[in-house]
């Protein structure tokens, strides 16, 4: 897996140019104008610019003017850059896996659902094919541990325990957590499109820590917050990639570094249909909420374990009151 460290947490850096997914923070507009200037005063040396996350306005539309202004965006993104002289930034779009997924279990019979599929999604495979872009996805095991719940939460949360896997009935698979589950049923899509080669950055992830007013759930507790990023960086660094490909996703990137107190700004919230979590490991102030080492080697420490059952504790006690 090629992914490292900067990757994984260059949500800060200002890698990815985005309009409306927020993975850095930086805006630009869907025509030509002012591109240079953004891209100059951000980063010139940027990776990606992704054009912004389609798929809510697709699924809902529905209809080929919809499609055909998104790749159309793209493209002309990808001139630009061309005709300013920095043609080595790939120009993609953000889909959202819950949104685009026919089905995604068992991973090797994944496909995408229409019309987006047909509308958007095969003409930018086209497009990404030919520019050796990459295929860009939000994914947060988060959301579809709250969709299906038979999915253990140490499956979700990158924990190793001898029963957290789950078995692909058609190919005997195993996954041992949803993350490499979610990026397999994404590649198996990819297949069944005809391009089973282009790279896949994941350019959202991450476990929401807690939430605003009556949004706060069981499962959004910094501790789990925490263990979900530990255990993403370990995974990644650890170069083993998924079953379907070997060298695993070609980038990640976490959201979010700074709590959004914003309906606007939690575009993870708003897409997952739960707009007031907190996925920032960092406080609005800047200070951190936990420490998480982005070089890798994580294993649950003594610490760690420690803070499970004393969150476990508190719990029971607060049903016995």
């Amino acid at each position: 897996m090629t992914s490292s460290v900067q990757e994984v947490t260059s949500s800060m850096g200002g890698d990815v140019i985005s309009n409306g997914n927020y993975a850095s923070g930086d805006v630009i507009s869907n025509g030509n104008n002012g591109l240079g200037d953004v891209i100059n005063e951000n980063n010139d040396s940027g990776d990606v610019i992704s054009k912004g996350n389609t798929v809510n306005d697709v699924t809902v539309g529905g209809n080929n003017v919809t499609g055909d202004v998104i790749i159309r965006a793209v493209r002309n993104v990808h001139q630009a850059l061309i005709d300013l002289g920095i043609p080595k930034i790939k120009v993609s779009t953000t889909f959202s896996f819950v949104n685009i997924m026919m089905t995604s279990f068992p991973p090797s019979s994944a496909e995408f659902q229409e019309p987006v599929n047909g509308l958007v999604i095969k003409p930018l495979l086209r497009f990404l094919s030919e520019t050796n872009s990459s295929f860009f996805v939000s994914l947060y095991p988060y959301f579809v541990y709250k969709l299906r719940p038979e999915i253990p939460l140490g499956y979700a949360l990158f924990q190793e325990h001898a029963f957290n896997f789950r078995d692909d009935v058609v190919t005997g698979v195993r996954y041992r957590n949803l993350f490499d589950l979610m990026v397999d049923a994404v590649i198996a899509a990819l297949t069944v499109s005809g391009y089973e080669n282009i790279p896949l950055v994941v350019t959202e992830t991450g476990w929401p820590s807690s939430g605003d007013g009556d949004v706060g759930e069981l499962e959004t507790h910094p501790l789990f917050a925490e263990m979900y990023l530990r255990g993403l960086v370990c995974h990644l660094q650890s170069g083993i990639g998924t079953p379907l490909r070997q060298e695993g996703v070609a980038e990640t990137y976490v959201y979010e570094v700074f709590d959004t107190n914003t309906t606007f700004g939690n575009q993870a919230g708003v897409r997952g249909g739960t707009p007031g979590l907190n996925w920032g490991f960092l406080y609005p102030n800047m200070s951190m909420k936990y420490e998480i080492d982005f070089s890798g080697g994580y294993r649950a420490s003594k610490g760690m374990l420690v803070k499970v059952v004393q969150w476990l504790l508190s719990l029971v006690i607060g049903l016995l009151i």
